[in-house]
């Protein structure tokens, strides 16, 4: 079941998300994420066409990536001809949870783009099993090309530790590129919530632009 929104950035849209959010936390058994049927569009964003290099793109995230996919992530996707396969954001998922859900994916195309946004709430619960837990994900994404996103380093004071064990995991691996979502948001003003996690419909936007931009210097010129 995919959760969409009425409009991005109404207010119905922002009470949707609330609605929607409150509702994933309550069960857990409700699917939250949005699945794409590929449908890659015919030009990147120079114009060129992208077709014939298309890679499969896979997103896995929590209510992050739930609220990009609510506002205009897949539609952008689709825009800058990126083979959008699965975008999966559950909200409250944790990094170990991800691992299951890679798990359950099967078998990966051979030239798979796979872009990770897990690691908020791993801040807020299980900070130190968070590093072993990012190692033992990557080992279990079976792709040639892994983006992740980091977190915004201010969340309760401990989102650099996270970025700093992301940045050796990375080094470590030539799959994997930290995407460095922390020091964008900061660059460009990005404005959080009141809860200092969430955003508004135009932040989510941005942040989709965001993926699209580092899953497109990934696919294209990797």
């Amino acid at each position: 079941m995919a959760c969409l929104a009425p409009g991005v950035g109404s207010r119905e849209a922002h009470a949707a998300q609330d609605d929607a959010e409150l509702s994933c936390q309550r069960s857990v058994s409700h699917n939250c994420n949005v699945e794409v049927v590929r449908r890659a569009g015919p030009f990147g964003p120079s114009g060129i066409s992208l077709i014939s290099v298309s890679r499969p793109v896979y997103v896995l995230g929590d209510s992050l990536t739930y609220g990009v996919n609510l506002n205009g992530f897949e539609d952008l996707a689709i825009r800058n001809g990126l083979d959008l396969v699965l975008s999966d954001g559950v909200p409250n998922r944790r990094i170990d949870q991800g691992v299951e859900a890679v798990r359950a994916w099967g078998e990966l195309e051979d030239n798979a783009v796979v872009l990770v946004a897990l690691g908020t709430n791993d801040i807020f619960r299980h900070p130190h099993d968070a590093a072993n837990n990012a190692r033992e994900l990557v080992e279990a994404i079976v792709a040639p090309t892994i983006i992740w996103v980091d977190v915004a380093s201010d969340v309760l004071g401990t989102g650099n530790a996270l970025n700093d064990e992301l940045e050796i995991i990375a080094d470590a691996d030539p799959r994997v590129t930290l995407a460095k979502w922390s020091d964008w948001e900061a660059a460009h003003g990005i404005q959080r919530r009141s809860d200092g996690v969430h955003y508004n419909a135009a932040e989510y936007l941005a942040r989709a632009e965001f993926y699209v931009n580092e899953i497109v210097s990934q696919a294209y010129h990797a």
